[in-house]
């Protein structure tokens, strides 16, 4: 009987371990990526994530979309670039469980020089 107690508490410790890394466990970093005067998903942008020790990359699929798992632990800088596109730089994110980002991005301006 002792043994099966015994037996049913470790079996109890190690669930709640468990349970207990999953809580803790990274988050994932997700969101779509857009264009700002059109509000028309953008794909292909690089999604760049990094903090002192790490560097994720990414890209956004046809609908604008990117998922990234296990982002860095702490702050982190995100650099999205597109060709075409002004890039965008966030610093010092933070990992938020349950978020999807929403960001856009603005079209380079075109000079236009006359030569006459």
């Amino acid at each position: 009987m002792k043994q099966l107690l015994l037996g049913g508490l470790l079996l109890l410790s190690a669930f709640s371990n468990a349970q207990y890394k999953e809580i803790t466990h990274p988050a994932n970093f997700r969101g779509v990526i857009y264009d700002l005067s059109t509000n028309l998903p953008i794909e292909g942008a690089m999604i760049k994530i990094e903090n002192q020790t790490n560097e994720f990359i990414t890209m956004s699929d046809v609908e604008g979309y990117f998922f990234l798992i296990g982002a860095p632990n702490g702050g982190f800088k995100v650099k999205i670039s597109m060709t075409g596109y002004e890039d965008k730089i966030l610093e010092n994110v933070q990992r938020i469980t349950d978020v999807e980002y929403h960001l856009g991005l603005e079209q380079k301006k075109v000079q236009h020089f006359d030569l006459n």
